[in-house]
């Protein structure tokens, strides 16, 4: 039997923030491994350290202590530019204001994420965005400004960003909810197909418990630590 290497590994993590003259500890120990294929959720109340949780893991903000881990390469005390250039080619981004640029119509600044991603060829970036746009259904938006398009489209779109070229891990903080609930389970089940038919993985934090029903593994994070939650609860 093959092991299947992890995606991500979280190890012994520690986060803490000065707050007037006291230290707040907001990440305590933490660690959390994910597999190929596997959808996390995380839940918790506003300050719980949710987005700091998944900003460490974005490579987005250092870790007091502890170590992670992406496609197996160790990234804990690689250089700030190494990690710009480890974001661009593991992970997509996907954030809960779609964060579209209002100057540029959609079909130009997806490619212009797909050419900093390492895809030098225009006609390339062209069929890869337009097949993209294809897979969530707003094939229709590649020439549309974001003001020209719904809530629900826009979120799409911000999806299709983050699925250009093919991060080994989707991070998605609360993708849903600026959206209604049917819109909001759509954009589940769009992350869920693509973590399942591409062998990704996605780790999703979020207070919309009527999108539980599409992940694998459910935890909570309360005082600086992830309890996972049995799937009978959610």
């Amino acid at each position: 039997m093959v092991n299947k290497m992890s995606v991500i590994e979280l190890q012994h993590i520690q986060k803490s923030y000065v707050d007037g003259n006291q230290m707040h500890d907001v990440i305590k120990d933490l660690s959390l491994t994910v597999e190929p294929q596997e959808f996390v959720a995380i839940l918790g109340p506003s300050g719980s350290g949710k987005s700091t949780l998944l900003s460490i893991a974005g490579l987005l903000l250092s870790a007091d202590s502890g170590e992670i881990i992406i496609g197996g390469q160790n990234l804990t005390n690689v250089k700030q530019s190494e990690w710009t250039k480890k974001r661009l080619e593991l992970l997509g981004f996907i954030f809960q204001d779609h964060q579209l640029l209002p100057y540029m119509k959609i079909g130009d600044q997806l490619e212009v994420v797909a050419k900093l991603k390492g895809e030098e060829d225009a006609a390339k970036r062209k069929a890869d965005v337009k097949g993209l746009l294809a897979e969530l259904g707003i094939e229709d938006c590649y020439g549309l400004y974001p003001n020209q398009m719904s809530g629900g489209q826009k979120q799409r779109a911000a999806i299709v960003r983050a699925f250009i070229g093919k991060p080994q891990l989707i991070l998605a903080d609360e993708p849903t909810a600026s959206l209604d609930p049917e819109r909001g389970q759509e954009i589940a089940q769009l992350i869920q197909r693509e973590v399942k038919s591409k062998n990704k993985s996605a780790i999703m934090v979020t207070h919309d418990r009527s999108v539980l029903k599409y992940v694998d593994t459910v935890y909570e994070l309360k005082h600086g630590k992830l309890v996972q939650l049995p799937s009978k609860v959610v």
